[in-house]
This record gives C-alpha cells, structure tokens and sequence, in this order.
C-alpha cells in the first residue's frame, strides 16, 4: 500500500513538472549531524522535523569526503572524488587541479543553462568566489549580512577566551581561534539574532521565495548558513534551552584498541590540550553543548523560510543537506576528519509536490546523488559531463534498492577508504593492512571491530566485490553469512 501510494505520488509531480518547472530551495547547513535532535536528547528541531514531514527523509545519506571542500565539490560537479582527486580542503582551485572539471557546469550553472534564474547567499562551494566565474550567478553573495566566515562581534567571553584567562602555563597558545565557543551576547540583554550573518542569508532567503511569482523563469535558490560549524557562537536564548550539563554523547573507552591505525588524529590533538586544563570546567561537555546550541539556532532559520515556502503560490522543490558530519567526543574526536558514521553521515531531507510526505529510508545514499536527483526533478537534460551519482527516485518510488557507497579521506599521506550499506561500515587502508567493519543492526556506535573474524569475509566481499566476481553469488553467499553471523551474535548478547 505505501508503495502503491509513493507511485501516485510521483506520478502527480511529473504531471506537476509537465505544467511547469518547480522552483527549486537548496539549503545547506555547514558541518550538520545526521538528524541531530534523534541522537542528542537535549535537543529539539521541530523545523527539521516538520521538513522531513512535508517529504523523505534520508536517514543514511553519507558524504563522498568528510571534509568540507570535498564534499561540495563531489556534490556541486557530481564527480566521485575517486575520479576528480579533489580530496582535501586545500583544492580551491578544483578545476585546474582536476581536468575532468575544467570545463564541467556545475549543479547551478546547469539550471541556468537551462533556463532558470540562480541566485544564492552563505557558503556554497568551500571557496571563497564560489567558483566564479564558471558558475554565473544572476545574484550571488557569501558574505551578506557580515563576513562569511563569521566575525561577528562581540565575542564571547564563557569559552575559549575565558579559559585562556585561567592558562597560566600557556598551553592553550596553539589553539586557534576558531575553536572557541558561546553566546554572541556577552552580557548584553538584547537578543542578537535578528544582527547575525546567518539571519541575513535565511531573510534573504525568504525574499527570494516571496518574489518567485514576479520571475518570467523558474527559480533556483540556494541558502548556506554557517552554524554550527566553528567557532560555536550563537545567540544566549538557544544555550537557555538546554541544560548545563547536557547528556554527554556515547563513549567507550579504550574503543580504538582494535584498531589498527586510527584516522581523525588531526582532529582531537588540541581538544586534549583543551580538555587537559578544565579547571573546573567541563569543556568537552560545554564544547559540544554550544554545537548543539548552534543546531537549534539554524532549525529556526530554516522554519522562516519553510514559513514563505508554505505561504508562496508557486511550486517549490525543497531540499536540505550538510556536507558531512560531526564528532563531538565519540571514538575520542572532535570535529569531523574520519570515515566513521558520525564524521561521515548528514541531514538530507527532500520535499515538494507530489513527493510523498513523511517518508524515511535507511538506504545507503551519496550527497553525489542530489546532482541527478535535481535534473530529474526538474525535468532538465543531462549536464556535458558524465555524472557518478544516481537520481533518489529510485529509494523512494517503491523499488527495493541495497546500494553500497564509497567514501574517501586522505590522512598522513594514506588513503582510507570506507563502504557503507544500510547495515555496514566497512574501512580499509591497504597500505597499513588495516580494517575495519561494523555491523551497525547491533553495533550503531561503531566500537565492536569485526574485520578478523573470518565468518564475515563474505560480507567484506559484498561490501568490495572482485570485478569477475557476479552479484548474484555474492549476495547468496552473503544472505548465508548474514544469518549465520547474527544467529551467532544474537545468541552471544543473550549469554
């Protein structure tokens, strides 16, 4: 039945799109966890909540990079980073550095070679002009309503600076700035958000969707808003609404003793350092309790804008994605930096007419795929380059689909790679010999590594198969495997 009712809903949007090209909404939220309200208890998102209401929610959707640039660029070119080389943050300058994409349109140039009017405000690709002048906007700005990395003033005084002030021996001098934490206040009584950079791209935003009706061509709007990435500052009222403490995130100790070289090193050096000088103060637990601050903060930008979207005549394709995730504590890291679940996975909601409302799925999807999952939404053409995602229709039109994706990060001069199913992780750096593989049905936490144990070898070759190797053999000889191993860990939790 739901099937049959996710057909009639695709059919009314292509009956939708044959009238008329949707506007599309395309907002990102930089460094957002995978559906961040369901894994921090303290947590409310009810804007996010009402999105994936309204639509599908991909409750598994992974970044091809968990870095920043990467991961814009994968999804912006629809170029899997295996095949581009663009792998780190450093690689602005994308399109010299990888030919495949010197003269590739991007997902905007696309819309606008095909007829749409673009315009976007907040970050978008990770560099600074936004890929200009190969993306030709018909309005753009990073930096509306205050610099685009956010220098807004004043800072607080709670978090780093006021642990620097109780650092007698200097060992917070290496810690960057962008480290710190907070409420913008600073003791002044009057709310900040409405003078916030990210406040001026979300009103912007919702002008745009306002004016969509007065445009002789469909819309293409992109919004980024930068919280919660670094430095966690918003305004006191969204700290007012958690408690202090907050219920600190899943942690095992010792959880990376069966591992053999551990990525994210990068990422939890100077939060030891942090960490090491508490004095009193909990700052892991006060770090992440601003992350989460910050979360809230952007859930009630985007409900603006889903306000205009619900108050507009005109048609609108709405679709919400960060580029990768977050750590805050778990497997000892901070920050993002590893091919775990929590580096890796991100909030990824689709809504619109005729798509069907409140539907979730666990499958395995790549933000790669939201480059063909626009155009065929919008019922545009094929770019002039070859894409490596695939259209999202196909996890939501009732087809049972088990994708695997491949997911890439450069640390120490090696590559990781990392497979991830609906039920797995599997890592591996062949260079250090080193694995990793997670059944995430017993083990979402990701502490229980299973790669020695041989009765899972038929999974890892599932997960990476041989190319002379068929799919039907390996997914016999993994349902064998599945049912084996799970009987055997069933029985082994009942002990």
């Amino acid at each position: 039945m739901i099937r049959a009712l996710m057909f009639i809903g695709f059919s009314l949007f292509v009956a939708a799109a044959a009238s008329g090209q949707p506007n599309i909404l395309f907002i990102n939220i930089d460094d957002l966890n995978n559906f961040p309200a369901e894994y921090y208890p303290d947590l409310d998102t009810p804007n996010i909540d009402r999105l994936a209401s309204m639509g599908v929610a991909f409750k598994n959707a992974h970044s091809p990079v968990p870095a920043c640039n990467p991961s814009r660029v994968a999804l912006l070119m629809g170029k899997h980073p295996d095949n581009t080389g663009i792998v780190l943050n450093s690689q602005y300058d994308f399109r010299t550095e990888s030919p495949i994409l010197t003269n590739a349109a991007s997902l905007p140039q696309h819309f606008k070679n095909s007829g749409y009017r673009i315009v976007g405000a907040g970050k978008l690709f990770h560099s600074p002009n936004d890929d200009a002048p190969n993306t030709v906007w018909d309005f753009y700005t990073m930096s509306i309503g205050g610099s685009s990395y956010d220098t807004f003033t004043p800072h607080p005084e709670n978090g780093l600076s006021g642990l620097m002030n109780t650092d007698p021996d200097g060992i917070m001098g290496s810690i960057p700035n962008y480290r710190d934490f907070g409420h913008y206040e600073n003791g002044d009584p009057v709310d900040r958000t409405t003078s916030t950079p990210d406040y001026a791209r979300a009103a912007w935003g919702v002008t745009q969707i306002q004016d969509a009706g007065t445009q002789t061509q469909p819309m293409f709007v992109s919004v980024g808003l930068y919280r919660p990435h670094l430095p966690h500052y918003c305004p006191k009222r969204f700290f007012d609404l958690l408690p202090d403490p907050i219920t600190d995130v899943p942690h095992l100790t010792n959880d990376l003793e069966d591992i053999l070289d551990p990525m994210g090193w990068s990422s939890y050096d100077a939060d030891l350092k942090f960490a090491s000088i508490r004095d009193g103060v909990d700052y892991p637990n006060q770090h992440a309790r601003a992350y989460v601050a910050c979360v809230a903060f952007v859930d009630e930008l985007l409900g603006m804008m889903l306000d205009a979207v619900d108050a507009s005549p005109e048609d609108w394709v709405t679709i919400l994605w960060g580029d990768h995730g977050f750590h805050l504590g778990e497997k000892d890291r901070w920050l993002k930096f590893t091919l775990w679940d929590r580096g890796t996975r991100t909030t990824l909601i689709m809504s619109g007419p005729g798509i069907p409302e409140g539907v979730e799925t666990y499958a395995a999807v790549s933000l790669l795929d939201l480059y063909p999952t626009l155009i065929d939404y919008a019922g545009l053409g094929p770019p002039g380059h070859t894409l490596d995602g695939l259209s999202l229709r196909r996890h939501i039109d009732g087809s049972p689909v088990s994708d695997v994706v491949k997911l890439l990060w450069d640390e120490k001069d090696e590559r990781y790679e990392a497979y991830k199913s609906e039920e797995w992780t599997y890592i591996v750096n062949t260079a250090l010999n080193s694995e990793e593989l997670y059944d995430k049905t017993f083990d979402p936490n990701e502490w229980d590594n299973l790669a020695d144990d041989p009765q899972y070898d038929d999974v890892k070759s599932w997960l990476v198969p041989e190319p002379d190797v068929g799919t039907g053999l390996l997914l016999g000889a993994l349902a064998i495997c599945l049912v084996q191993a799970r009987m055997h860990r069933a029985r082994s939790s009942m002990e």
